[in-house]
């Protein structure tokens, strides 16, 4: 088995993933909605980071707060 193929190895890659993507995520979504509320971080901050990507992808029809609340649970 090849190091890459290790379960271990994607998951590091997967938490790397995720950190790149909340790095983005994070910012965009506190610009677009001038205040979000810690339950909301906190949240953010656990997401994975298919589900992070998701809501960059629809990041132009997140328009309220209830639309985020969406991707959270």
């Amino acid at each position: 088995m090849f190091m890459e193929e290790s379960a271990g190895y994607q998951r590091i890659l997967e938490k790397g993933k995720s950190i790149g993507i909340r790095e983005i995520a994070l910012p965009v979504l506190k610009e677009k909605f001038m205040y979000l509320p810690e339950e909301y971080i906190k949240k953010l901050e656990l997401l994975d980071s298919d589900n992070l990507s998701a809501i960059m992808r629809n990041i132009l029809r997140v328009n309220t707060k209830e639309d985020l609340e969406k991707f959270l649970h």
